[in-house]
């Protein structure tokens, strides 16, 4: 048998005609495989985050501890006196130079003195070593005079900022002191149900809840008895395929039967309402008696698909389910299904506590909640 050319059984004809190299198709495999693997962590990320939902729980906040001003932890004063010896230094190294100069020439005319054998000239360097100590003197003494005012100076200038740095802190203290009694005041009036302390609450926790769709929340207070309108994520968001990657690196996509569709986005709904009732109970202590209705987007009006009605005691109860259809089914609410599971549309009637109140009197926020 003939020796098989370099390359046999590893080129094939692209849509050219031309062969195309076993390595490219293994690119174009590997590639393909990498997309399928893509594809079905997104299937699983939807999904999970949709189960991570019916995981419910009630963790109120302990506002006790934050009715206690925390203490003010005053800071030392910083050690200023460096100044003093970095003004002697720098005032002594000024002078440093010139007296060595005055000094040298004082040596140096010592010794042309001292060796000088011509008489005559003697008063030369005789009268320039009295000059040049007279200089070294006046050199001297202006060294001290520069040195003592410049400590003064200096000294000076670490009193003024020793006493500024007294201040500032003195104002800390008043501004952390200021600041503890507004936070205080903030959760008096909280636990006491002041209406804009609650607003500023809700709005500080419902808004990190990080939902992965869009959910509208609409609240109506009056004496201290919330309506909370939740608009509900529409069906959609609810994936119509299960998605499984086979060994071979492929995904599988299985459709979900219609039941199990509608089952799912009931459980999703009552764990949204449940979630953001809990939440709301674990920060407002001053809510007890709720209202809560699940809407869906309509035209011209939304639609009640959720009509519930909780306290506190209930809600706590009800947040130990294992998942958001058996909690939701614990309190006092209303869904109604047909035979597949498809969620029907219900009267909803506004808190009986409220009586006739007209739509003036209420207090209203609405926020939306996104990761």
């Amino acid at each position: 048998m003939a020796n098989k050319p370099p390359g046999y059984g590893s080129r094939r004809p692209n849509r050219d005609g031309e062969p195309t190299p076993l390595s490219e198709n293994n690119f174009r495999y590997v590639d393909q495989i990498e997309r399928w693997r893509q594809e079905y962590e997104r299937y699983t990320a939807v999904e999970e985050n949709l189960t991570a939902l019916s995981k419910l729980s009630y963790d109120p906040v302990d506002y006790a501890p934050l009715l206690v001003q925390v203490p003010w932890k005053e800071r030392q004063i910083p050690d200023f006196s460096f100044l003093v010896e970095e003004a002697r230094v720098t005032t002594e190294s000024k002078f440093f130079i010139p007296i060595m100069t005055r000094l040298a020439g004082l040596v140096l005319s010592i010794i042309i003195l001292v060796l000088s054998s011509n008489t005559t000239f003697l008063w030369v360097p005789g009268a320039l070593s009295v000059v040049l100590m007279l200089c070294l003197f006046w050199e001297i003494q202006q060294r001290q005079n520069a040195i003592k005012s410049a400590l003064q100076d200096a000294q000076k200038q670490v009193e003024t900022r020793t006493e500024q740095e007294r201040q500032l802190i003195e104002n800390e203290k008043k501004q952390h002191e200021l600041a503890e009694s507004e936070r205080v005041a903030l959760v008096e009036k909280l636990i006491a149900g002041d209406i804009a302390a609650v607003f500023l609450r809700i709005d500080n926790v419902l808004s990190r809840i990080g939902l992965p769709f869009p959910v509208d929340v609409h609240i109506d207070i009056f004496e201290n008895v919330p309506l909370i309108q939740i608009l509900l994520p529409p069906k959609t968001v609810i994936p119509l395929q299960t998605c499984s990657l086979l060994p071979s690196g492929r995904v599988k996509h299985t459709d979900k039967e219609t039941r199990t569709v509608n089952k799912q986005y009931i459980e999703l709904c009552s764990a949204i309402i449940m979630q953001i009732m809990s939440i709301l109970y674990g920060n407002i202590p001053s809510f007890d008696r709720a209202y809560v209705w699940g809407l869906i987007k309509s035209t011209p009006d939304n639609e009640c698909l959720f009509d519930v009605a909780v306290n506190r005691d209930e809600l706590v109860k009800a947040c130990r389910a294992e998942n958001g259809i058996t909690a939701i089914r614990q309190l006092a609410s209303q869904f109604e299904t047909d035979t597949m599971l498809n969620l029907k549309v219900i009267e909803a009637e506004k808190p009986p506590e409220w009586g006739n109140v007209p739509q003036q009197l209420l207090r209203s926020m609405h926020i939306n909640l996104l990761k």
